[in-house]
């Protein structure tokens, strides 16, 4: 949107807000909700605005990734894990997806001294190795 594009962070997200009342079952419209409202640090809004795009159509692309950014700025780690784990699921090797959820596990406390990982699960499998 060229709202966006110009820096008007604002007015997009109240575009947005008035896409989803006229069509509330616009997927792509709560998930450009939800990048507006992230990029105005509205965390809990912007995770709302993911929620309902997943919950219209969970293989819209990006928004797993979307909704584990805004969750782990909300500092909802739990919830942050999920959804990566969701996100790297739909893109192994996306760097931002892998980085977040290391992150999120540094912050979990699930890695320990000098790198080495206790119980980290994602995708199914389980890492127990030493990391750079």
């Amino acid at each position: 949107m060229q709202l966006e594009q110009e820096g008007k962070l604002s007015e997009a997200a109240f575009a947005w807000r008035e896409v989803v009342k006229e069509d509330p079952r616009n997927a792509p419209a709560w998930a450009s909700l939800g990048v507006a409202l992230s990029r105005l640090e509205q965390f809990p809004d912007a995770v709302a605005a993911y929620r309902e795009a997943l919950a219209l159509n969970p293989k819209l692309p990006g928004v797993e990734l979307n909704l584990g950014l805004a969750e782990f700025k909300s500092n909802n780690f739990e919830s942050s894990h999920s959804a990566l784990r969701e996100a790297l699921a739909e893109n192994s090797k996306s760097m931002q997806a892998r980085t977040l959820a290391w992150t999120q596990l540094l912050r979990r406390g699930e890695i320990r001294r000098r790198g080495e990982i206790s119980g980290a699960s994602f995708r199914g499998r389980s890492y127990q190795r030493r990391i750079a």
